[in-house]
C-alpha cells in the first residue's frame, strides 16, 4: 500500500511477485489500487489492474470503487485520471462501472463532471451510454454538479450531447434548487450567464420561494 501510495512501481512489482495480499483493504476500504489511483500514478494502477481484477470493485466506506477516483482527479493529475478511467472500463467492461454509485449515489459520470474533464464526459456518454439525466441521492444530475463548480463549458457540453432542455431546469429533492439556483448561490456569473443563454427558467422557485435571483444576492 505505501509502495502505491508513493507511486514505486518497481517495488511494488517486486512485492506482487513474492505474493503481496492486492485485495487486502485499509480501516477506510482502500486497497492498494484505491491508494495509486489518488495520487496519479497510473502506470502503478494499471499494473495493480491487471494483477487483480476484483480490486477494480473494492467500496471504501463511502462505497466509492478507484474508476471513481481517477475520475475525479484534476489540475495536474486530470490526464493520469482520464488515462485510468479509461484503462479500467477497457480491462472490465462498461455496465458494472458505469452504474456502480457511492453513498451519495454518485457514479463515475458525475465524478467526471466534478473534475471538469470535458473529453472523458464526452466519452462516457458517446462510447458508453453515460446518462448525465441521472440523478444522485439529493436528485441532482449533471447540470447540478457542474453549476456548482461553475464549470461553463461543460455545461455546454452537456447540452450540445442531449435533445431535451428538461434537466437544465430539474429541481433537487433537497431544497428544490436547479442548476441555476447553485450557480447564483455559488457566485459563478459565467455560468449563470451561460445557463440563461441556454433558456434556463429564472422563474422557478426553491421550497422557501426564492428564485435564482434571490440566491445570488
Amino acid at each position: 500500500m505505501i509502495a502505491s501510495l508513493k507511486g514505486e512501481f518497481s517495488i511494488v512489482r517486486c512485492l506482487v511477485d513474492h505474493g503481496a495480499l492486492l485485495d487486502l483493504t485499509s480501516k477506510d476500504g482502500r486497497t492498494a489500487l484505491h491508494m495509486a489511483v489518488q495520487e496519479g500514478h497510473a502506470e502503478v494502477a494499471e499494473y495493480l489492474a491487471s494483477c487483480c481484477p476484483s480490486s477494480m470493485y473494492v467500496e471504501t466506506k463511502s462505497g466509492r470503487i478507484p474508476i471513481q477516483m481517477a475520475a475525479a482527479l484534476t489540475s495536474e493529475r486530470q490526464m493520469a485520471g482520464d488515462r485510468m478511467t479509461r484503462y479500467f472500463i477497457s480491462l472490465s467492461g462498461t455496465s458494472r462501472m458505469l452504474a456502480h454509485m457511492d453513498r451519495s449515489g454518485r457514479t463515475v459520470l458525475e465524478d467526471a463532471v466534478v473534475a471538469n474533464q470535458i473529453e472523458l464526459v464526452k466519452w462516457l456518454i458517446q462510447e458508453h451510454g453515460a446518462t448525465p439525466e441521472r440523478l444522485d441521492a439529493l436528485g441532482r444530475n449533471g447540470w447540478h454538479h457542474a453549476a456548482m463548480m461553475g464549470h461553463v463549458t461543460m455545461i455546454q457540453q452537456l447540452q450540445a450531447l442531449t435533445t431535451t432542455n428538461t434537466s437544465l431546469d430539474q429541481a433537487d429533492t433537497w431544497d428544490l434548487w436547479t442548476p441555476l439556483m447553485y450557480a447564483a448561490k455559488n457566485g459563478h456569473l459565467d455560468c449563470v450567464r451561460c445557463l440563461l443563454e441556454l433558456r434556463a427558467d429564472k422563474t422557478k422557485k426553491d421550497k422557501l420561494g426564492r428564485t435564482a435571483k434571490d440566491l445570488g444576492k
